[in-house]
């Protein structure tokens, strides 16, 4: 029994010298673990990692010499293909450097597909999608309404009805009457202008023909009627896929184009009247969270200063909402507070789009500010300019 007892002890220690062996070696790893963590991340991710960041090996890359063709060889073909273009404006690539947020393609995007936009006296349709696709749909609502088509022009974005009778509750005044669409870029890319114009029989007399319309509708209620009755049409079939061959001819040039003069800063160029420039000037920069401190319609400014809302990356995750951290204040969020001049000139048949970043109280004298910077603020602007 004796024996049966010391080997019993002897059992014992062992088990316990082994569970003492795994607590030391299971200690050793948690605190090694924490090193060999940041090491490898350094071996697989540092600057000279395996997986390291290639973005910047370009600019390490070195220029080879032509190929030195022998005389007796034909060397036509080993012209250079793809001539780098000189940089417009020189970049000091000295030092890290942080890639910047893509800016936001169209703000005007994420609003509603279709929109009545009016100006005055004017009224258009806007539509979130090219001219080529909402050719057909224009045709299939004239269809639909039992409007007979007298000319369609898909190359020059113009389509006219045939003469029709009214319809019941406009009046015996009127006998009957005529529209003409013509649907053009918008100023944002993927989208379409449609402006309608009516007459009736009363421009009988006046030789009317198929070019000889007036520039402003003889009976603007019936215009309202026929851009409402558009919009509802199309705001329910918009997203249909079909798209006009013949309305591929409508000019889909930019009515929106960024320009730098002389100096290397960035301009923006509309193609729109100078009232519709302003108008929607001051629109953009309240949906772009600019608060307008001032506007001088003769002077062709405004004065203003940004106040953007805070960012999803501002605001307090898990741990900071755990522990009762609030949403940054205004004073803490980047460029807010900062003072622009935005000037609209009038030039000619266009439209001058100029950025200023004033210093201190008032006018001032305009500092230092890079053309990234006014890149910046302009992309914040132009994207909600319709």
């Amino acid at each position: 029994m004796g024996v049966v007892k010391h080997k019993g002890n002897a059992d014992l220690l062992m088990r316990v010298r082994i569970h003492l062996i795994k607590f030391i070696v299971v200690r050793l790893c948690v605190c090694l673990l924490p090193l060999l963590l940041l090491s490898g991340c350094g071996f697989l991710f540092g600057d000279d990692g395996v997986f390291r960041d290639r973005g910047d090996d370009y600019l390490k890359a070195k220029v080879m010499p032509p190929i030195d063709v022998p005389e007796s060889l034909d060397s036509t073909t080993i012209d250079e293909q793809y001539v780098i273009p000189a940089p417009e404006l020189a970049v000091s690539s000295a030092g890290s450097f942080d890639v910047p947020k893509p800016a936001l393609l169209s703000a005007a995007d994420l609003e509603e597909s279709v929109r009545i936009q009016k100006l005055s006296d004017q009224q258009w349709i806007l539509v979130n999608v090219p001219p080529a696709q909402l050719w057909p749909q224009l045709r299939h609502f004239l269809f639909a309404n039992k409007l007979f088509i007298a000319r369609d022009q898909g190359n020059q974005g113009i389509m006219e009805t045939a003469w029709i009778e009214p319809a019941v509750g406009v009046g015996n005044e009127l006998q009957k009457e005529k529209y003409r669409f013509i649907v053009g870029q918008g100023v944002q890319r993927n989208t379409t202008e449609i402006h309608i114009l009516e007459i009736d029989d009363s421009l009988k007399a006046v030789q009317h023909d198929k070019h000889n319309w007036p520039s402003r509708s003889v009976n603007l209620q019936r215009e309202t009627w026929m851009v409402n009755k558009l919009a509802n049409y199309l705001a329910t079939s918009v997203g249909a896929a079909s798209v006009s061959l013949l309305a591929q001819g409508i000019s889909t040039a930019s009515k929106m184009t960024v320009v730098k003069d002389e100096l290397g800063m960035p301009y923006l160029v509309l193609k729109l009247s100078h009232e519709r420039a302003w108008a929607s000037v001051a629109k953009a920069l309240e949906k772009a969270e600019f608060r307008i401190d001032e506007q001088d319609r003769q002077a062709e400014r405004y004065m203003v200063s940004y106040w953007p809302s805070p960012r999803d990356e501002d605001m307090p995750g898990f741990w900071g909402r755990l522990f009762g951290f609030d949403a940054p204040e205004y004073a803490e969020l980047e460029y807010a507070g900062e003072q622009y001049r935005i000037r609209v000139n009038q030039k000619s048949d266009k439209v001058e789009l100029h950025i200023d970043q004033l210093e201190g109280e008032g006018e001032g004298d305009t500092f230092e500010f890079t053309p990234q910077e006014a890149e910046r603020i302009m992309n914040l602007i132009k994207g909600y300019l319709t």
